[in-house]
């Protein structure tokens, strides 16, 4: 097995400039918060987790267009060009790409929230675009790609899986417009299908299979494993889809269980390239990532338990574990990746250390986010509605928390170059 290391090997000249991640990682906590200020917000109005417009159903999409996709666009325009050789996408372009998004996404969830049709439409015509923009940079990456195979097939496949969820977002947004042009349930189906676990579970996939074994120094997952895992989530998603089309539930059970099928091979090949690495020491971020994946598999098979048994499963219970997961799953592979991006632009320079701080702000984290989420999937097996108010209070900690492990490490880059500037200004002493 060929080591993840290899794809360092000339990644100083595939940087794009710190600011172009960093401002979709802002966006992203940003949105962070306002999901658990939208939650707060539906708890005192009594909304709860009512599916409709409102602002739960505004936090649902800040949860998913706000922090998912942007933390996925800021991490695929640096993490794709270095893992796959490919020329880095510079210029103005990225500062377009993030404000055409966050600006769609805030007018989007402006429009679910106050029920204004028009608004709703605009945000959405907008987050459409520069998700389609970003798509056609990912392509023109991928078609230019060196190496990086065990990255490519999971990256393609989640774009296409994307292309279709805006194609059934549009049909939903028209239908509010009084332009449907889908059914609605099955347009709704298809749409979460795609976005959630065919776009972002497969894309964060993706990146594990690259991150983990670079960042514990092990070797690459075999190749054997990660078409086993793709081809599985292939096969998965056909079924699934075409099981929707045709509302068969013994079609969406068989999905369900070839998911999760796929997530055991694609955690069993990242747990032999841990067990092969030279640092194999966890902390609180690698714990959200693992609990991230435990939800997303759990969704899975709550889906498969309510296509056999319908009623048994309250679609809440289902939704809270697939977006708690996947919010989970993201946050946890950022705590990885913006270190290390940080490390790679501050290159030999020495910094103060912030180990110990860091990490103390990352088990807040993981703590206030496992305290978070757990609340609200108590809320969605029934649990009073103070216990949004609690999981809001307890997400905006982890909120926090986050930021403050992002600005420990960002702050480092101005404490090492303060000893060059000084060797450059002072005068050398000489005896």
């Amino acid at each position: 097995m060929s080591s993840a290391l290899s794809m360092l090997g000339g990644a100083g000249q595939r940087l794009v400039p710190l600011r172009v991640p960093l401002r979709f990682f802002g966006s992203a906590l940003g949105f962070y918060v306002a999901s658990w200020i939208l939650i707060g917000w539906g708890a005192l109005q009594d909304d709860g987790l009512r599916a409709g417009l409102g602002p739960a159903f505004a936090a649902l999409h800040a949860l998913t267009l706000g922090v998912m996709l942007s933390t996925v666009m800021g991490a695929s325009l640096q993490v794709l060009p270095v893992a796959t050789g490919a020329t880095a996408w510079t210029g103005a372009g990225p500062a377009w790409l993030w404000a055409a998004h966050t600006g769609g996404v805030i007018a989007l969830c402006a429009g679910l929230a106050t029920g204004h049709p028009r608004v709703l439409a605009l945000g959405a015509a907008v987050t459409l675009g520069a998700a389609l923009s970003f798509v056609a940079v990912l392509v023109r990456l991928l078609v230019r790609a060196r190496h990086g195979g065990v990255l490519l097939a999971p990256t393609a496949t989640a774009l296409v899986s994307l292309v279709l969820a805006l194609v059934m977002a549009a049909s939903l947004v028209a239908a509010y417009l009084g332009w449907g042009v889908w059914p609605r349930a099955q347009a709704l189906g298809l749409h979460v299908l795609f976005a959630a676990w065919g776009f972002m579970a497969l894309l964060i996939a993706g990146f594990s299979q690259v991150l983990l074994p670079l960042f514990c120094l092990g070797d690459a997952p075999a190749q054997r494993s990660s078409r086993g895992f793709i081809g599985l989530a292939w096969v998965a998603l056909l079924s699934a889809s075409v099981a929707l089309a045709v509302q068969w539930s013994t079609g969406l059970a068989l999905a369900a269980a070839l998911g999760l099928a796929a997530i055991g091979v694609h955690a069993q090949g990242l747990w032999r390239s841990w067990q092969s690495g030279l640092r194999r020491k966890g902390d609180a971020g690698l714990f959200v990532l693992v609990a991230g994946w435990i939800g997303v598999a759990l969704s899975l098979a709550a889906t498969g338990l309510e296509a056999v048994f319908p009623a048994s499963v309250a679609p809440p219970v289902i939704a809270a574990l697939l977006v708690g997961g996947l919010v989970s799953a993201v946050l946890g592979v950022l705590t990885r990746i913006l270190p290390f991006l940080i490390s790679m632009h501050r290159g030999v320079r020495r910094s103060a250390p912030v180990g110990v701080v860091a990490q103390r702000a990352l088990r807040n984290f993981a703590l206030a986010q496992g305290l978070a989420w757990s609340l609200v999937l108590a809320a969605a097996f029934g649990a009073p509605a103070q216990t949004l108010l609690g999981a809001a209070l307890a997400g905006l900690a982890a909120c926090a928390a986050f930021i403050r492990f992002g600005l420990l490490h960002v702050l480092t880059l101005r404490v090492s170059a303060q000893p060059r500037v000084a060797a450059e200004v002072l005068p050398v002493k000489r005896n």
